[in-house]
């Protein structure tokens, strides 16, 4: 027995389309937005699978590290810089992780994150962190100090405070 259907489908040929509004753009622009957050966690959880909440992203970070005679020397390390938050483990204590997912090589550069008053409890060097000349510069806790140089303007400023707050969250008004 055929399936009647009481309400016809409206006539396309007789109404132009519409133009897409602003609000349309929006939607799009949010939802690749949404598109890119979400790649970026996944591809972050295939390296470190204890990623819980993707913080902040940049597309596109340069990595220098200050040699013994004060130069910087470019690294083999760009592409997308994130900060994410992270569940420690008891082999691996960081609460938080920056990577720079490589787009010159399969080697991603990672570093830990963990707040001052945490690495003084682990008898640790702390990590130091500086923003000048363009530059969001890190000394981790081997004392090696890096150079990451961000596309971005406004994502360089957003970095460094998200990046003071977690290690320095004591200080924060």
């Amino acid at each position: 027995m055929p399936i009647e259907i009481s309400e016809q489908l409206p006539s396309t040929s007789s109404q132009p389309l519409e133009k897409p509004s602003q609000d349309s753009g929006l939607l799009y622009e949010n939802e690749f937005s949404l598109y890119t957050k979400t790649l970026t966690f996944n591809v972050i959880g295939r390296y470190d699978p204890q990623i819980s909440q993707l913080l902040y992203h940049t597309s596109h970070c340069q990595l220098y590290k200050l040699s013994e005679t004060f130069e910087w020397e470019k690294q083999e390390y760009n592409g997308v810089l994130a900060i994410y938050s992270r569940i420690p483990t008891s082999e691996v204590n960081f609460d938080h992780g920056l990577i720079i997912l490589n787009r010159t090589s399969p080697e991603n550069y990672s570093l830990g994150l963990i707040s001052n008053e945490k690495s003084k409890q682990l008898e640790l060097n702390e990590i130091k962190i500086d923003y000048q000349n363009d530059y969001l510069m890190i000394k981790n806790l081997d004392e090696d100090v890096y150079g990451f140089w961000i596309h971005e303007v406004n994502d360089r400023e957003t970095i460094y405070k998200l990046v003071k707050t977690l290690v320095n969250p004591e200080h924060q008004n």
